[in-house]
């Protein structure tokens, strides 16, 4: 395969390739093994797996964000864009692992994660537990989004408030 670097919107002459997800893969594994990563090279990809989840490539943004959080262990935002990738895909368990881990940095918005934790209790059928979590989010520091989602959740988990 030819090198070449990886742009979303861009036809790749491996399509196939680039769709099982080896070429980012192995562009990633290059710059683990490197000495040298440079703070531009870590905001390219973190760049490029918020490109890939607006344009809905969940598998592509996936694989980004799991080598960002390698590479930049101490940002939020890598663990955050996993969990919100696997809260699109329906996979709750495992996007309740790392809001789980998520929660524990100090930059993170402790409401937002919170009620996401809700949200994948509640998808989970553990209502009495998406409810405890839902007592915890204070509703003042939510944005419009969150907002939404901390309202649907009350209406549903109503009963066990």
């Amino acid at each position: 395969m030819k090198k070449k670097a990886i742009k979303p919107g861009e036809a790749c002459e491996d399509f196939f390739e680039l769709l099982k997800g080896t070429v980012i893969e192995q562009d990633i594994a290059m710059m683990r093994k490197s000495k040298k990563i440079t703070i531009t090279q870590i905001k390219s990809i973190y760049e490029l797996g918020v490109s890939f989840y607006n344009n809905f490539q969940f598998k592509e943004a996936e694989i980004i964000f799991s080598a960002y959080i390698g590479l930049n262990p101490y940002d939020h935002r890598g663990p955050g864009s996993l969990a919100a990738i696997l809260l699109e895909k329906g996979q709750f368990k495992k996007a309740l692992e790392i809001l789980n881990i998520l929660k524990t940095f100090p930059t993170n918005d402790l409401d937002e994660t919170i009620l996401n934790i809700s949200l994948c209790h509640y998808k989970l059928k553990e209502y009495t537990q998406a409810s405890v979590t839902l007592i915890i989010v204070k509703e003042n520091n939510l944005n419009g989004f969150y907002l939404d989602r901390y309202d649907y959740l009350k209406k549903q988990l109503h009963p066990y408030l």
